[in-house]
This record gives structure tokens, sequence and C-alpha cells, in this order.
């Protein structure tokens, strides 16, 4: 390896991409020993600075000298499922798999691009493959602990993701799933984003999280506390319009489906609001200890129902509407 190809690794260690270029640039075509790494670099950098149209239009030439090189095809591969063309990407990718059909990296993508397409049998087939070829990688674990968990296997999921953290405390995939899929309270959740900034400080994601569940902590709690005000003033009321009513029930329905996030405050919420209906329309001197139990019961039971919901409508909905506006 010359001297040359040598700082072209230092300066992508660097993330130095842009001097990295220029000096590639000026040597690919002059230079016939070094050209098979240099389009590598050249590659990689493009990838890393995100200029996929030039990442796809040099990979491209790069295949036309060395057609027989998996790794420039995964690296197509890669070109292509950045930019959106996921039937060029598995083309890609599988074409590299013909090459080298016991690359793990190439195994572990090609598991990825079925996972983004929701074929979650497939895709744990071929992660588990890369897995066996190298069971040292923590991304390989994660990305199976991702498609147990799309496959119902939660429990599954969370003890691949804890045993990765066991041996990388700090690794920032594994704190993300664990916030995202293990941790049931918004706190919880919280501290590990808290963790993942203090790796890294300008995660913009893990600061938009944290701002949201701060908004969350301040505002979901003040709409429940005027809900109830409101309520009981309009249960207190003589006369009350049936509208009205069905009017409050949908609002009731929806802060009971926003609050499941958090049990500490959403049963409470959904108790006192029965314990409102029953005090009015039963009589507070008909309510004894047993239908107080009763309502705390059936608050328990409503709540866990609105969380279904609420994670049916995150799940189905919202990915059909991200879908649209893709």
């Amino acid at each position: 390896m010359s001297s040359d190809i040598k700082k072209f690794q230092v300066l992508l260690d660097l993330h130095k991409y842009e001097e990295l270029l220029e000096w590639a640039y000026a040597l690919l075509y002059i230079s016939d020993e070094d050209q098979y790494l240099l389009y590598r670099y050249i590659i990689v950098a493009h990838l890393a600075l995100k200029e996929y149209d030039k990442a796809l239009e040099i990979t491209q030439e790069a295949l036309a000298h060395y057609p027989s090189s998996a790794f420039f095809c995964y690296l197509l591969s890669e070109t292509h499922f950045a930019l959106g063309a996921f039937v060029d990407a598995i083309l890609a990718i599988k074409e590299a798999l013909n090459i080298e059909p016991s690359t793990p990296t190439y195994l572990a993508h090609y598991a990825k691009l079925l996972f983004v397409q929701k074929k979650f049998i497939e895709a744990k087939e071929q992660i588990e493959k890369a897995l066996e070829l190298d069971a040292t990688e923590a991304s390989y674990h994660l990305m199976l602990a991702r498609i147990l968990y799309m496959l119902d296997a939660g429990k599954m999921c969370c003890e691949i993701v804890q045993s990765v953290l066991a041996k990388e405390p700090h690794n920032e995939e594994a704190l993300d799933m664990q916030q995202e899929y293990c941790t049931a309270t918004l706190k919880g959740k919280k501290q590990i984003l808290q963790n993942i900034l203090s790796l890294n400080p300008f995660d913009s994601f893990s600061q938009k999280d944290i701002r949201s569940i701060e908004h969350y902590h301040k505002y979901v709690p003040l709409a429940m506390a005027v809900f109830l005000l409101l309520h009981y003033l309009t249960q207190s009321a003589i006369i009350v319009s049936g509208a009205f009513e069905m009017v409050l029930f949908f609002v009731f329905m929806i802060l009971g489906a926003v609050g499941s996030k958090e049990k500490l405050f959403n049963i409470p919420f959904i108790a006192v609001t029965l314990g409102i209906n029953s005090y009015f329309k039963v009589g507070r001197d008909y309510l004894d200890v047993g239908d107080i139990f009763a309502i705390l019961i059936l608050s328990i039971i409503f709540h866990y129902f609105l969380f279904g919901l609420r994670v049916q409508f995150e799940h189905v909905v919202l990915e059909k509407i991200k879908k649209v506006f893709r």
C-alpha cells in the first residue's frame, strides 16, 4: 500500500471527506496500482457526505472496471438504498452475495433491506447467517433484536439489547433501542436519551425526543385537570345537552389514549372521570368501598384498552400517513 493510500485511511478516520476526495480524484486515473482502493475511498466519502447521486455515478464506473468486485456491488446497494431504490438495492446485494456468499457485512445489509420491506422472516434468516459467521458484531445482534420485536418477540428483543449493553454500555444504537422498545415509562426513556446525549451532544433526534417528553409531562396533566373540572361542572348542571356530553366523551377518549403513555397519571385520570359520573348518576350515598374498588379495576382495564388503541394507531395509521408524504 502506497503512502498516499495510508493517508486516505487517516483522512477517512478523521471524517475529512472533502480533503480525501480532492486527493483521491487527483490520483484516480493516473495510479493503476491503487485505482481499486481509490474507488473505494471515493465512494465511501461520497456516501458519508450524502452525495448519493455522485456516489452512484462513481460506483457504476468502478463496477465497469471491476465487474467481479463484491464490495462495489455492496456499495452500489448501499447507494440505491440511500436513494430509495429498494428493488435495485436488493439486486445489487444479491449480486454481491453471489460473488461472496459468506461475507457477514453483505448478509447483514441484505437483512436490513428485507426488514425495511417488512419481510421479517426472510430478514431473520439472513441476519442469523451473518451471526453464524461473526457473532462479535454488536450491530448484527441489534438487527436481530429489531426483527424479533416486529415478530412480537419483545422479551427476546430486550434480552438481546441488554446483552449488548452489558458488553458495550455506551453503544448508542443499543441505548436508543432500549428506550424505544424496552422502557415502559417516559421518565425511563428520558434518562436513556440523556445518556445518549452525554455520548453525542449533537444528536438532534435525542434532543427532540427529550423536548417532546418534557412537553408531554407539562401539558397532558394540565389538559386532564381542565377536562376534569369541566366534566365536574357539566355533571353538576341541571340540564346538559346530549351533544355536549358526546363531545366530552370523545375528548375523554383522546386524552386517555394520549395519557396511556404514562399509567401513573392516566389511571387516576380515568378513575376520577368515572368517579364523577358515578357520583352524580348514582349518588354519593349509594357508593361504597366495593364500588370504588370496581371503578379502580375498570380504570386499569380501560387504561390498557386505550393503550392498545394508541399503539395500533401509531403502527398502522401513522405508517400509512408517512407513506403518503414520503
